[in-house]
């Protein structure tokens, strides 16, 4: 259900969000940042700020669920960490004194 959006314009069987589990919308969410977040073969990774703006932006579509995109804004550093297993480069200055481990 991972590709399944929350306006059911996804894939496989375009559920919507009355269908779709919190866990599905959350695996959603997170695949599209995981994949945002890492290097691929035709570009680099993106910023924190340019993923956080693709998550808004398909929140304001209506792909993504609102209260998961709003949790990954209010936990970036640690969902970046969660993704790339390193804190990012534009809020370490800012996130100094946090502790970023995996529980």
């Amino acid at each position: 259900q991972h590709h399944e959006r929350v306006d059911g314009s996804g894939y496989h069987y375009q559920r919507d969000s009355r269908m779709l589990s919190i866990e599905a919308k959350i695996i959603a969410a997170a695949d599209v940042f995981q994949a945002l977040s890492q290097k691929r073969p035709y570009r680099d990774e993106l910023s924190t700020a340019e993923i956080l703006s693709i998550l808004q932006q398909q929140k304001q579509q209506g792909k993504l669920d609102k209260d998961v995109v709003t949790m990954i804004a209010n936990n970036l550093p640690e969902c970046w960490q969660w993704a790339t297993g390193a804190i990012p480069a534009d809020l370490t200055s800012v996130n100094r004194k946090r502790d970023f481990s995996p529980a």
